[in-house]
Order: C-alpha cells, then sequence, then structure tokens
C-alpha cells in the first residue's frame, strides 16, 4: 500500500529546474505589474536568500518595503539595472552577481532590461508626489 504523501513544488526539482522556475517567477512578476500575488515563495526566498535582500517581516513586509515603498522600488530597481550599477538595496555591493547564483542573477538582470524604465518612472513620480511642499516666505 502507497502512502500519500504531498512533495512541496521546491523540493520536487533538480537545482537547475528550480533556477528554471525563478526565472519564470520573476518574469511573471515584472509582466503582471510586480503584483503581490505574483511573488512566488520561490521567487521570494531567492531574492532574500541569494541576491543580499534582507527579510522584513515575512513576504509581506519584504513587499511592503521594496515595492510598496516609491524610494524602496527605486533601490529594488536599482539593484537589477545595470545603467544603475546593479548594486545591492543592502550594501551597495555587487557581490550577489558573483558566486553560486551569479548566472540565475545575471539572466534576472537581463530578463527585466526593458522593463525597468517604466517602473522607474511610477517610483519617481509616487516619491515627487509625496514630498512634502516648501514654500518660500
Amino acid at each position: 500500500m502507497r502512502a500519500n504523501v504531498r512533495v512541496s513544488a521546491d523540493s520536487c526539482c533538480t537545482p537547475a529546474e528550480n533556477e528554471r522556475y525563478i526565472l519564470r517567477d520573476w518574469r511573471r512578476f515584472f509582466r503582471q505589474g510586480l503584483q503581490y500575488r505574483h511573488l512566488t515563495r520561490r521567487l521570494y526566498e531567492h531574492l532574500t536568500h541569494n541576491c543580499g535582500f534582507v527579510v522584513r517581516r515575512g513576504k509581506g513586509g519584504f513587499y511592503e518595503a521594496y515595492i510598496g515603498d516609491p524610494a524602496g522600488l527605486l533601490s529594488f530597481l536599482d539593484q537589477f539595472d545595470r545603467r544603475a550599477g546593479c548594486l545591492s538595496a543592502e550594501t551597495g555591493s555587487t557581490d550577489w552577481l558573483e558566486g553560486e547564483h551569479a548566472d540565475l542573477n545575471n539572466a534576472m538582470v537581463d530578463t527585466v532590461r526593458g522593463l525597468i524604465p517604466a517602473f522607474r518612472d511610477y517610483a519617481e513620480r509616487e516619491l515627487a508626489e509625496r514630498r512634502p511642499v516648501r514654500l518660500c516666505a
């Protein structure tokens, strides 16, 4: 008699397959407008474990800090934008593009290259609207 065993989606694949899933999730996350529902657990864990982002009260806290806040969004986008130097939002280095996950992390940068300007424009507009206006006396 076989036992019914549920295997999580993350544990049922090879590292190469997992990387393909992460890249697929990454594309979807950007193409769907950075919507929270498209930030999969697998993608969130890759961002926090292998791209240098700090865990902030779980996935919701991460989303609020880096996507929901215009200044955080600009830092997030800069990390994946070669024109901005791909500097880590946390450390200001490019170490996250080297090492064990270099191929995947560089593919993530290349995948969203054409989508970043529109999100950057949005974040800059939002940031400008939230800044208090100083009147000259």
